[in-house]
Formats: structure tokens, C-alpha cells, sequence
């Protein structure tokens, strides 16, 4: 158990500064370094936790620490326990707290599954629909093309493909409930970065917009495509792919192909990007650079409720090891 100096309030130099969390169903999943802590409300009264020990690749295997290797593990590992928790929560506001915690095989492959499923839906819309489209425009294709003008459109589409999901999705009342969770989850990390104080009181006066958030990422990496694919298609087409003939993209699928590839790249290289202007975030550039992704959170989180806030605490407290002093609910861990 960490040493507390009050209820909610540890010691600065004994606990990490930076966690990162994400909203589930009815409730918040933290994550600090070694463990994973998830926080579902299935009564007005009653909150359940799961702890789980967790390590990174990157604490056992030291290259995978360097920088953009890092970030495209993080987000591997994000997706891998943020699919998995999100499950659960589903399963236990769908039966209670019987809900199981010990997976068989079955249930493991339609974890891993539903992954690839979701992984393969976000490829189609958000980058073969924009390929297709900006071919369509006529741009990108033929020889001679400007590779720069053809992903700069499909970063416009991209982007508004995005911005149109998310407000078609903001408008069901299920989704509003999880981005105020969401909105809950940044106001509470605040609370532990800025004063070490997680309390419902402290979250409840801090912003729900932070820059180390996914839908930030997703937009850097919107960005980070249009630089990155256009400089790599240059090349592919001037010097790789011309190899033995004509460089050229012989279809939209053959460019998502030779692209699939890239993708870590990308994730990494925004990844960097992020967290550094997290670290710089009171400097005026990075509040510059910053400011869109913040804008973007205004479709994704919702202003949360006291009790959402106290899952939230819950979750970071839990991920943790301190004390669950002070709390209105009954907090039982399974």
C-alpha cells in the first residue's frame, strides 16, 4: 500500500505523476505503471473495482523504450486493455457483479476478434473511403501526381469523415453517458497531476479537456498521415515502387496496401508528438498545437455528474493503492 498523508492525497515523491484512463460502460478504467483498475457503477450506492497487474513490453524488453517504438506499443497495449475492459463493463452492467472475470477460451476469441473487427472498420472508413474519395476528386493518381495535394485532401475528408462520426454518435443517450464518464476521467487525472489530491471535490474544479487524450491523438495522427504518406508515396513511387517499371499505384487498394505497413509508424511518431506537447502544454506554441485536439473534445466528453466523478476517483485511487476514505458508495472489489 503506498503512503498516504490524508484520504486521497499521496506523497509526491513515492507515486507517478502521469496515468492514463479511459470511460467504459457505466464507469472508468485507469492505468499506472504495474497496474490496471477498473470502476463500473451497477447501483446508485454500489461501485465494483477489478485490479490487474500489468507490465508493459517495454519494462522487460529496453529497445522498445526508444522514441516512436514506444508509442506504437502504447498503442497496441492501449487497444488490447482498453478492448477488454470495455467488454467487461458491458458484461457487468448486463449481469452484475457475477459477471466473469476468468475468461475461456471462447470468450478470448471474440476479445480478439471484436478487435480485429473494429480495427478493420476504422481502416475502411478512415482510409480507404478517403483514398477513394480523392481519387475520385482525380487527384493522387496518374503519372506525375502531387502527392502532397492528394493527402491533403484525404486529410480534409479524413477529418470531417471523424468529426461526422463523432457528432452522429454524441447524439445517442447511451454514448452522452460515456464521454461524461470520459469527461470524469480527465477531470480526476487533473486532479491527481496538478495537487495529488483525487477526491470528488478536487476533480469536480478542473477542466474535462486534456491534451494526453485519444481523441487528441486521433487527430495528430490525422495530421501526422498527411505529412508521413506523402512523403513515403514520393519515394514509392519515384524510387521503391519503381523497380523494374511503372511506380505508380495500380489501385486505391494497392496504395492501402503498401500503407498498412506504416501505420506503427505513424502511431509512434504521434504519439512523440503528444506527449511532448503535453510536457509543453503552458508554453504558447504548444497551446497552439494543442488547441484543435481540445476543440475535438468537445464532441467526446460531456460534463459528469457527482457520482460519475466519484467512479472516476474510484478508478485512479484503485490503480493506485490508496485508501477509499471518504467515499458515499459501497466500493467492493472483485
Amino acid at each position: 500500500m503506498a503512503s498516504t498523508t490524508s484520504a486521497g492525497t499521496a506523497d509526491r515523491d513515492e507515486l507517478p505523476v502521469n496515468i492514463g484512463g479511459q470511460a467504459v460502460i457505466d464507469g472508468v478504467m485507469m492505468r499506472a505503471p504495474g497496474r490496471v483498475a477498473t470502476a463500473v457503477r451497477v447501483a446508485p450506492d454500489r461501485i465494483v473495482v477489478r485490479q490487474e497487474a500489468y507490465h508493459s513490453l517495454a519494462k522487460r524488453f529496453p529497445p522498445l523504450r526508444l522514441p516512436v517504438l514506444r508509442g506504437a506499443l502504447s498503442l497496441i497495449e492501449s487497444l488490447v486493455i482498453g478492448t477488454r475492459t470495455l467488454n467487461w463493463s458491458a458484461e457487468l452492467s448486463q449481469y452484475g457483479a457475477d459477471a466473469p472475470v476468468e475468461k475461456d477460451l471462447g470468450h478470448q476469441v471474440m476479445s480478439v476478434l471484436s478487435l480485429l473487427l473494429a480495427f478493420s472498420v476504422g481502416i475502411l472508413l478512415f482510409m480507404y473511403l478517403p483514398y477513394l474519395a480523392s481519387s475520385f476528386l482525380g487527384q493522387g493518381e496518374g503519372e506525375g501526381a502531387n502527392q502532397v495535394i492528394f493527402h491533403l485532401v484525404v486529410g480534409l475528408i479524413r477529418i470531417s469523415l471523424l468529426l461526422g462520426y463523432l457528432w452522429g454518435i454524441s447524439r445517442w443517450s447511451e454514448v452522452r453517458t460515456l464521454f461524461a464518464y470520459h469527461g470524469a476521467e480527465h477531470k480526476s487525472i487533473y486532479a491527481w497531476e496538478e495537487t495529488r489530491k483525487v477526491t470528488v471535490e478536487e476533480a469536480r474544479q478542473h477542466t474535462r479537456f486534456h491534451p494526453r487524450c485519444g481523441t487528441s491523438f486521433l487527430l495528430v495522427v490525422a495530421l501526422a498521415t498527411v505529412l508521413v504518406y506523402a512523403v513515403f508515396d514520393s519515394i514509392w513511387i519515384n524510387g521503391i515502387g519503381s523497380f523494374g517499371g511503372n511506380g505508380n499505384f495500380r489501385s486505391v487498394f494497392h496504395r492501402l496496401l503498401v500503407h498498412l505497413p506504416i501505420i506503427p509508424l505513424v502511431a509512434g511518431l504521434s504519439f512523440e508528438i503528444l506527449q511532448l506537447s503535453n510536457r509543453m502544454r503552458n508554453a504558447a506554441l504548444a497551446q497552439l498545437l494543442i488547441a484543435p485536439g481540445l476543440w475535438f473534445q468537445r464532441l467526446t466528453t460531456q460534463e459528469p455528474d457527482e457520482a460519475q466523478l466519484e467512479v472516476a476517483v474510484v478508478a485512479i485511487r484503485a490503480s493506485l493503492d490508496l485508501p477509499m476514505d471518504g467515499l458515499r458508495s459501497h466500493i467492493e472489489f472483485i
